[in-house]
């Protein structure tokens, strides 16, 4: 049994486990990937899933099994990060930033990439942001100190926030659609 069981309420302690430590408390597959490669590709196990929770992500781009494990549990943080319902409900939002991105707010400008080792931590916190403000990009914006039209590009660039977003919109629309109740 393992000592840590995830849910998306406790993002931020996943998030901050070290890579070892997350590794331990997912399930790890590891497989012959399919596809182009060589000769190697079919013969060599090194094509990585891990699994946390409700969560799955996979990572074959490279021959190398320690590259896919790599790639497979940078992937995994921001699953954890963009993962934002607990049952029906959303996860608790935060609403002070994590320590670890405060050098990267109120400077006037989006200064953090999918490189930085905080990235999921700073994802993680902007949704919650975005969902507090109930997609309003303004607000999101002056929380966070830069323009509407840096948000929306920060949101754009970023497929799997964008996706999520667009999602957690939907959501929202319906809640205050049956808060509001049918209009006569």
């Amino acid at each position: 049994m393992k000592p840590l069981s995830y849910s998306s309420a406790r993002w931020l302690e996943f998030l901050r486990l070290t890579d070892a430590e997350l590794l331990k408390l997912c399930d790890c597959d590891v497989y012959k990937g399919s596809g182009k490669g060589g000769q190697k590709k079919n013969k060599v196990e090194n094509a990585i899933r891990l699994s946390l929770g409700r969560l799955q992500v996979t990572e074959t781009s490279s021959r190398s099994k320690e590259s896919n494990i790599k790639g497979a549990l940078a992937k995994m943080k921001v699953s954890i990060a963009l993962d934002y319902l607990v049952g029906n409900e959303f996860r608790p939002l935060m609403v002070d930033p994590p320590k670890e991105i405060l050098p990267y707010l109120g400077i006037g400008e989006l200064r953090i990439n999918q490189k930085n080792p905080v990235y999921p931590l700073f994802l993680g916190w902007f949704l919650d942001r975005f969902l507090a403000h109930q997609s309003d990009y303004s607000a999101v914006a002056i929380e966070v100190g830069v323009s509407k039209s840096q948000i929306r590009k920060f949101i754009e660039r970023n497929t799997h926030l964008n996706r999520v977003i667009a999602e957690a919109g939907e959501f929202i629309f319906l809640l205050n659609a049956l808060v509001a109740g049918p209009k006569d």
